[in-house]
């Protein structure tokens, strides 16, 4: 059986208090998985990715990570446990690839 690194439950989360972008979402990344999130503009797909990163406020649901629960924890503290989030666009260096970002990214 694989081990989960990453586990999001019935996930809802939004820019304003009391509206959510993202519903009762659910995901399940075990160790050396790749996921996508596919979906029409206006889904959600940034605001959710935002939110496992902590970037956007977490109203209801749980993120584990490597089994420690990290809904509540600021996106620094997130970083430090490798978890972090590279935009699409605007990289921090446009130059560099996404894993070279990511590793100054996490330190």
């Amino acid at each position: 059986m694989s081990e989960a690194v990453l586990d999001v439950s019935e996930l809802e989360a939004g820019y304003e208090p009391g509206v959510p972008i993202v519903r009762g979402a659910s995901i399940t990344v075990n160790k050396g998985e790749i996921v996508v999130v596919l979906g029409p503009n206006g889904a959600g797909k940034s605001s959710l990715i935002k939110a496992v990163a902590g970037l956007v406020p977490i109203s209801r649901g749980k993120v584990l990570l490597d089994g420690k629960d990290i809904t509540a924890a600021p996106a620094h503290t997130m970083v430090r446990l490798g978890l972090a989030f590279v935009p699409q666009t605007e990289n921090v260096f446009p130059m560099v690839s996404v894993e070279d970002n990511l590793k100054v990214s996490c330190g």
